[in-house]
């Protein structure tokens, strides 16, 4: 909340600034227009430009300032409201089916003691993995710390794949090696090959 009226006040300020300069500048330009402030025939005509140029730059410098303050109300305001995971994350179509291959998938967590296996050849960075209850399924490399034919879990976890179907929209949370982490339409969340899903633009 503090952060949202810093912002606020912080826009206003450089609003009000920029529409001073803004005045200013025109005015002096209007006049220049009009010979009121500088008469050509006495300053001399680079005289006259010079004057011209400045007060049309200070014009635009004030403007900018204006919209900049503009912008920075537009964040403050926008930067209490709630964000959706729609809005937090990006948005995904299926454009190609995929069916889950393993009904029983693999769940570890952080610390678990695991047996390892080959390693994904089609998507390089995965190890084939077994937990102490035999549960077996693949995990990305990065999530083990390997020790011979045995390896501990640095994170918590999930090898759950989901089944999805051509226009089906993903949320998408998480990317591993060729594979998204998603939340589907009914509310699972589950891992989804990159190549079968199109990100919404």
């Amino acid at each position: 909340m503090l952060k949202k009226i810093v912002f606020i006040i912080v826009g206003l300020i450089v609003i009000l600034i920029g529409l001073l300069l803004a005045i200013s500048a025109g005015e002096n330009i209007f006049n220049l227009a009009l010979d009121k402030v500088i008469e050509v025939e006495q300053e001399g005509f680079i005289y006259h430009v010079g004057y011209l140029i400045g007060s049309t730059v200070i014009l635009f410098f004030g403007m900018g300032l204006i919209l900049l303050g503009y912008w920075l109300i537009r964040r403050g305001i926008k930067g209490g409201r709630d964000k959706s995971a729609r809005s937090q994350f990006e948005i995904g179509r299926v454009i190609k089916p995929y069916r889950s291959a393993y009904p029983n998938p693999l769940k570890l967590k952080k610390d678990d003691r695991i047996r390892t296996g080959e390693k994904e050849s089609e998507w390089p960075g995965w190890v084939w993995c077994t937990d102490k209850s035999d549960i077996s399924g693949w995990v990305p490399e990065s999530y083990v710390r390997m020790n011979g034919a045995e390896a501990i879990v640095i994170y918590d976890y999930d090898a759950t794949e989901l089944t999805v179907n051509p226009d089906d929209e993903l949320i998408i949370i998480n990317e591993e090696v060729g594979w998204y982490w998603c939340l589907g339409q009914n509310g699972r969340s589950g891992w989804v090959p990159k190549e079968n899903v199109k990100i919404n633009h």
